[in-house]
């Protein structure tokens, strides 16, 4: 959700040159499908309200994602973790026929608390948790999960296909028009925004038509939801070993977890495309990660720009995030 994100704060100089002049801001497929198995389920989150989110027990699940059943078990626990992470979100939204809605900015920005929650059963059920000394990060909590809200967004974006429509999927599989007219009316949607409204949407419309630009440089990468999945769990490892207290320790804990992610890269390469490809493919990967935390950056900026017009968004800091993030009992299996 763009507004879930930490990033320097935006000057009310800025702000008003802005006002004057818009152009003044500063820039800032799977291959083949495999049968599947069933495993034993985990647990589920349960929905929250809108504007005053109570951190509630993890119920059961109503549906059980499928192991995929290839030779390749790192790959097939990562995938079966993105998919169970996937539908225990969809149980907290408004069903649609698309999976996708309009957005309204309120209730977008607070579900962040819930993607506290599916933040960490992400990492439970991907062995990340057997990694990460959660005391280390914990000074940072808030900016690894508003990270992986930025990486979430971006994951939506592509994987319901909206940024042909101009629109950018957030992480409450809610949609924005990438246009001036929708940005206005978006903004509209929260009371403190209101009487800053022509300002906002002029300052804020040039970092969503940057993030619309990433996001198309990321559909036309092309990559697999294989690839996806490899690249989200990179671009995590990234987070929280630069969110770290002891970035070199940290770096060498992750060793092993590395070492298996990449052996499983190599393995699914070697087995679904040509030999003369894997390294352009593998390369890709790591070289869109700058993309990520560029996109993440934006989404920040716009936070803090929300902030400036006295949104000030008290359940995204620090505390109350690492509160909801450790409000989900995962020893409670179904």
């Amino acid at each position: 959700m763009c507004v879930a994100f930490v990033a320097p704060a935006v000057s009310q100089n800025v702000i008003l040159s802005a006002c004057k002049n818009p152009k003044s801001f500063p820039s800032a497929c799977r291959p083949q499908k495999q049968k599947r198995q069933k495993p034993n389920s985990d647990s589920a989150c349960s929905s929250l309200s809108p504007y005053t989110p109570p951190i509630s027990k993890i119920g059961k699940l109503d549906y059980t994602p499928l192991l995929p059943n290839t030779s390749n078990a790192f790959l097939n626990q990562i995938l079966y973790t993105n998919d169970a992470v996937f539908h225990r979100r969809a149980l907290l939204l408004p069903q649609t026929p698309t999976g996708t809605r309009p957005s309204s900015l309120a209730d977008s920005a607070h579900h962040a608390t819930n993607e506290a929650q599916l933040f960490r059963m992400f990492i439970n059920m991907s062995g990340l948790n057997e990694v990460i000394d959660l005391t280390d990060i914990h000074a940072q909590m808030s900016e690894i999960i508003l990270y992986w809200c930025s990486a979430i967004c971006l994951v939506n974006t592509l994987k319901f296909d909206t940024i042909n429509d101009k629109q950018f999927t957030l992480i409450d599989n809610s949609y924005v028009e990438i246009t001036e007219e929708s940005i206005l009316k978006w903004h509209s949607s929260v009371e403190f925004l209101r009487r800053d409204l022509q300002c906002l949407a002029r300052i804020a419309l040039p970092m969503f038509t940057q993030i619309e630009d990433i996001s198309r440089q990321f559909r036309d990468s092309f990559m697999t939801p294989e690839e996806m999945t490899y690249f989200l769990i990179l671009s995590l490892i990234e987070a929280m070993i630069r969110c770290s207290k002891n970035s070199g320790i940290t770096r060498e804990r992750f060793q092993p977890y590395m070492n298996r992610l990449f052996t499983s890269m190599k393995q699914y390469y070697g087995e679904n495309f040509s030999e003369d490809s894997v390294a352009t493919r593998m390369g890709r990967i790591v070289m869109m990660l700058p993309l990520l935390n560029e996109l993440h950056d934006l989404l920040g900026k716009h936070r803090s720009l929300l902030q400036l017009c006295n949104w000030r968004l008290e359940h995204l800091d620090n505390e109350n995030l690492y509160s909801a993030f450790h409000s989900m009992n995962l020893s409670d299996r179904s």
